[in-house]
């Protein structure tokens, strides 16, 4: 390793050694600054937010059913057979780029749709949970 530092020129030492320092000074401020946040940060953050009333309850979103990730996984795989399919039989001309990207244009068209499947349940369940709550003033 000497002879490699030996045989550099003097400004190409200095660039490496400003080039090594910025480097350490950069990784240090994302160490210290990623500590910052997830550490006491993150407790101020939590103890300035339930000071105010409404954004300090940590609202749980309710867990996705099982039968809508089967939905989910089932709809991406139909998506990947559909892709493959279109690039084999409707592109013949295609090469292995083309096909890739027929792919990947049906997985992700396959995503969009399970997302706006998985929303419109979403968005049911919520209706009926609301629905089912009684406000405090039909309590009374």
């Amino acid at each position: 390793m000497m002879e490699a530092l030996a045989a550099m020129s003097t400004w190409k030492l200095i660039a490496l050694g400003l080039f090594g320092t910025i480097a350490l000074l950069f990784i240090g401020i994302i160490v210290l600054g990623t500590v910052a946040i997830l550490g006491p940060g993150m407790r101020a953050v939590h103890g300035a937010m339930g000071a105010i009333q409404n954004l300090g309850e940590k609202r749980q979103r309710p867990k996705m059913p099982i039968s809508v990730r089967v939905l989910g996984v089932g709809i991406v795989f139909l998506a990947v057979g559909l892709g493959i399919v279109i690039a084999l039989v409707a592109l013949p001309a295609v090469g292995g780029w083309g096909m890739f990207g027929v792919l990947m244009l049906s997985i992700g068209a396959g995503l969009v749709i399970f997302y706006l499947i998985a929303a419109k349940t979403e968005k049911q369940a919520e209706g009926a949970d609301q629905a089912h709550q009684v406000s405090p003033d039909q309590q009374q």
